[in-house]
């Protein structure tokens, strides 16, 4: 896999991005510099350039590309979590990507997804890119954005 090794700060709205390749694809994952929602946060990911969603994980990516986001989270902070693309709105306890897909990588959080008080139907990852499930209408967490490289 050719994933590219550096990482950069932008001023304006992100706090940092690093770069990868998935395949042939090369993509740039951003993290918003505002805490949101989760729907805020698709919005804004959504809004900030062609093609940008919120980030999806996926088996393709390697550990090079998991390394290199996981360096940019702690320098924004570490005790912070960032939301991804993953959630449980049709139907809980099946969790799909933004586009309807099966999930096909995970790495949830010890005794995650656990629903709490049945509130807890979207997803967000820690520092170590660990998932947990959390509501998605409090402002709780930076949207963790996944854009093509053009």
């Amino acid at each position: 896999m050719n994933t590219r090794k550096h990482l950069f700060i932008l001023a304006i709205g992100v706090l940092g991005c690093v770069s990868f390749t998935r395949g042939e694809v090369a993509y740039v994952y951003r993290v918003n510099s505002t805490i949101q929602t989760w729907h805020q946060a698709f919005e804004s990911c959504y809004n900030l350039a062609w093609g940008s969603k919120l980030a999806i994980f996926d088996i393709e990516d390697g550990l090079d590309a998991q390394e290199n986001i996981k360096a940019l989270l702690p320098n924004i902070d570490p005790s912070m979590c960032y939301y991804i693309g993953v959630h449980d709105l049709f139907y809980e306890g099946h969790y799909l990507d933004i586009q309807g897909r099966e999930l096909r990588y995970t790495k949830w959080s010890t005794g995650q997804p656990d629903n709490l008080e049945e509130k807890q139907n979207c997803a967000a990852v820690n520092a170590e890119l660990k998932m947990f499930d959390t509501e998605c209408d409090r402002p709780n967490c930076f949207a963790l954005c996944m854009e093509p490289d053009t």
